[in-house]
């Protein structure tokens, strides 16, 4: 090592670089073992996977072995599989942690190894979370009439203070929704309210989180090598101390790290999209009751006044006529507008459905 200053070509060394390769003590020789093992009486004994007979035989009082036996030989085997898989897992634990702790594999240790690990447990995150959206991907290319799905947030049932019916609603509180596309009545209209969200929104939004996943893994795989083929460029050139062992630091990390930096987008990516759909609920919601209560105003207006409208004074004779008849006192002249071209405004009216069921009720009875 220099004091200070600048080294020159060839006398910086990564402390990162592997020991031995996978040659010479590293995977060659590392599962031999002496006895003991899967080789020497592993799974062998007195008992264990050996019988004596088959199926069973008959004795002098009758049938004996059989079922139990066979059951006894299912239930043993399925302890030393478990046993053994214990076993070999724990072995195989040991087998690469020391690995790992010599240096031998390339690109790894105790530290990064964990950060892969940390990227793996948040993929499965994501992963699990996205089955819940999935059916957004095929809504751009179905009709939007026969398609049947169903996207939400939370655990499946409805909460007390969430708006909306029970296949469709969206929480007041916090971020749980339900966007059902199989309603007879809004299930197109909610796909297509879905459909203008994604749209509209950033496209980073709808990836797949299983092309983070791939990009994870590529830099695992690359971590092997990276390491290895990169810092002999830097071991060359002249800079301080201090400058290269920022840089050895900086390549042994950087693939792990790329790694967990997808793996935390993966998750955060999902999150901002449970937002966006949340926001999306609650304006379907709004529409949906909207048009609900719109819906039943109409009617109720329209069950409640019949269709004819009539004149508020008789077209004939001039006479004025009250806002329940049909005809003219005077002159027994129909009341009935006939064209709407002609006459001020407020000159007509329309009977209840009530006033008109009376009226024919009365018909019916002087008959």
């Amino acid at each position: 090592m220099a004091h200070g200053g600048f080294h020159g070509g060839g006398f910086h060394s990564g402390g990162h670089h592997s020991g031995g390769g996978f040659g010479g003590g590293g995977f060659g020789g590392g599962f031999h073992s002496s006895g003991g093992g899967f080789g020497g009486g592993g799974f062998h004994g007195s008992g264990g996977f050996h019988s004596s007979g088959g199926g069973g035989h008959y004795g002098h009082y009758g049938y004996y072995g059989g079922d139990d036996e066979y059951g006894n030989h299912v239930v043993g085997a399925m302890v030393y599989m478990t046993i053994g898989g214990i076993v070999f897992s724990v072995m195989l634990f040991s087998f690469v942690a020391g690995l790992i702790y010599e240096g031998v594999i390339p690109g790894l240790n105790f530290i990064n190894l964990a950060i892969f690990v940390a990227s793996v447990v948040m993929h499965i995150v994501a992963l699990i979370q996205s089955g819940r959206t999935a059916d957004i991907r095929n809504i751009e290319y179905v009709d939007l009439n026969k398609f049947a799905g169903k996207i939400w947030n939370g655990n499946g049932y409805r909460p007390r203070n969430a708006k909306g019916d029970k296949r469709t609603w969206a929480s007041v509180n916090d971020k749980r929704y339900s966007i059902s596309f199989f309603d007879r009545e809004f299930g197109a209209e909610n796909a297509k309210k879905v459909l203008e969200t994604k749209l509209r929104t950033p496209k980073i939004l709808w990836v797949k989180p299983s092309l983070w996943l791939k990009l994870s893994i590529g830099c695992f795989i690359v971590n092997f090598f990276f390491y290895e083929a990169v810092i002999p460029v830097f071991e060359n050139m002249i800079m301080t101390d201090i400058a290269f062992a920022f840089i050895d630091e900086f390549v042994f990390y950087l693939m792990s790290v790329l790694s967990l930096l997808f793996a935390v987008a993966a998750v955060v990516i999902f999150i901002a999209k449970d937002n966006v759909l949340h926001e999306c609920a609650l304006r379907i919601v709004e529409d949906n009751v909207a048009f609900e209560e719109r819906y039943k105003t109409e009617s109720a207006i329209s069950s409640m006044l019949s269709e004819k409208w009539y004149h508020n004074s008789c077209p004939n004779c001039g006479a004025p006529a009250s806002k329940v008849l049909k005809n003219c006192l005077s002159c027994g002249s129909s009341l009935e507008v006939l064209s709407f071209e002609t006459g001020a405004p407020g000159a007509v009216h329309r009977l209840s459905l009530a006033d008109e069921k009376g009226k024919e009720a009365k018909k019916e009875k002087t008959k």
